[in-house]
């Protein structure tokens, strides 16, 4: 599983910005596409998960909005909206 520390954002406003990008700190850092990051799942290649407020980890994973697929957090069967809290990535 590879783990999730910070994201980057696409959108002018709260209401239409969405997850660009997601990263980590594996390796030195590393930055991924939403898009690559969903095909890696879908593909079985990959698995993300977020650090959860208890220390336990939050796996990520695709929900199909009412446009478009997006990565999303999910603890147990409830989505949630941890993902959006990360830090902007710098690299």
């Amino acid at each position: 599983m590879i783990k999730i520390t910070c994201v980057r954002f696409r959108g002018e406003t709260v209401a239409h910005t969405h997850i660009s990008h997601v990263g980590g700190p594996a390796g030195g850092g590393w930055l991924m596409p939403t898009s690559q990051a969903m095909r890696t799942i879908e593909s079985g290649t990959n698995e993300f998960y977020m650090a959860g407020e208890d220390g336990g980890r939050v796996k990520i994973e695709i929900e199909q909005g009412s446009r478009r697929k997006h990565l999303r957090a999910k603890r147990g069967d409830a989505w949630c909206d941890d993902l959006l809290n990360l830090p902007v990535c710098e690299s």
